[in-house]
């Protein structure tokens, strides 16, 4: 058997990476193949016990600063001279740090570094964004490994020739469809509990952050709510812009009609009670949120920033530059198309589990 020691800032449900390595860790063979994980911003308990059960272990370091930076360096140095003689590889999920992860793979002999690209943003945040993108710089050079969740997120980190040329892998973030299988019954129950039985529900998922484009939601809805005063908007997720958020729903009258139900642990069961999935999406590295819904049958209406390779037949792309209107127009139209099941099945984690698995072990 082999150790992975996967690099992520947080272990926390509402993670779209935590949530990507967990539904990997959960479907391989793990008498093959195991995965420890560092991480340096929030942990939940939840995942912390099943990781636990699974056989991994978790470790904690204080969160990377340059201002801080011997005192970073020090605890990273501690950690891996205890523990690099476990792993055959570190899979880094917080890119930026490659050159510094680099470091210590070499200072302890190990052999592999795979980085993995989930965006195509280097931050929300510009300051951030300008750190990252220097920190960034031969990154072509400096890990072993390339991996990426969509081709976009594969050209933006690593160039346009290098995933022509193979050299990166593209790995999807994959769910168990079985999951988000449509059913009637389930449907009907979820959509008594919430008290919208007889509403048109608009649904979304997504951190309440910049990335996230929220506020541009609220008011595409609101133009929504003109046409058809039976809908509802449905926003599944918790974060920093809450307020400004709930401030926004005041602003715009719709306190009666959006439901703001946090972090939740039944997405598939919320996305069966919807009737259209909205993702207006400044960035996204893939958006696995849309290939869910897709899964439950859901029409995603997106913004042209969520890459093309999400599409399973049943997807309509628009700009964010253009009217709110024609955003409206779209969530409020009878749309025929049909889910394109060939594609949705590139996204079953029953295949891709034994895909990564593969190049785990071609490791040895």
């Amino acid at each position: 058997m082999i150790r992975i020691l996967h690099i992520i800032s947080s272990l926390t449900i509402d993670s779209g990476v935590a949530s990507f390595v967990m539904n990997y860790y959960r479907n391989i063979d793990r008498n093959e193949v195991q995965f420890d994980f560092l991480y340096f911003v929030k942990l939940d308990k939840e995942l912390l016990n099943e990781i636990k059960r699974l056989g991994g272990n978790v470790y904690f370091v204080n969160k990377p600063s340059l201002k801080h930076i011997l005192k970073t360096y020090w605890e990273f140095d501690k950690f891996f001279k205890n523990n690099a003689c476990k792993y055959i590889a570190v899979h880094l999920h917080e890119v930026y740090l490659v050159h510094f992860i680099k470091h210590f793979c070499k200072k302890y002999s190990i052999k592999y570094l795979i980085t993995h690209a989930h965006t195509t943003k280097y931050s929300d945040n510009p300051k951030n964004a300008l750190r990252n993108k220097i920190m960034c710089l031969g990154l072509n050079h400096t890990a072993t490994n390339y991996f990426a969740c969509s081709k976009a997120a594969g050209e933006f980190y690593y160039g346009k020739r290098a995933v022509e040329k193979g050299l990166v892998k593209v790995i999807p973030n994959a769910i168990d469809l079985k999951k988000y299988k449509f059913s009637q019954v389930v449907r009907e129950k979820v959509r008594k509990t919430l008290n919208i039985e007889d509403k048109f529900v608009v649904g979304h998922i997504g951190r309440m952050a910049p990335q996230k484009n929220q506020k541009f939601l609220l008011k595409i809805f609101a133009d929504v709510r003109k046409e058809n005063s039976k809908a509802v908007l449905l926003i599944i997720g918790d974060g920093p812009l809450r307020n400004d958020l709930e401030n926004e729903i005041t602003r715009l009258k719709l306190k009666d009609s959006v439901i703001l139900l946090g972090v939740r642990n039944d997405v598939p069961e919320l996305l069966m009670a919807m009737d259209v999935f909205v993702l207006p999406s400044l960035f996204e590295g893939l958006g696995i949120v849309a290939i869910e819904a897709q899964a439950t049958g859901l029409k995603c209406i997106l913004s042209e920033n969520v890459p093309k390779e999400v599409d399973c037949g049943i997807c309509e792309f628009v700009s964010l530059n253009t009217y709110i209107r024609s955003w409206s127009n779209c969530i409020l139209k009878n749309d025929k198309s049909l889910l394109n099941y060939k594609l949705l099945d590139l996204y079953s984690i029953e295949s891709a589990s034994k895909k990564i698995e593969s190049i785990y072990l071609n490791l040895l």
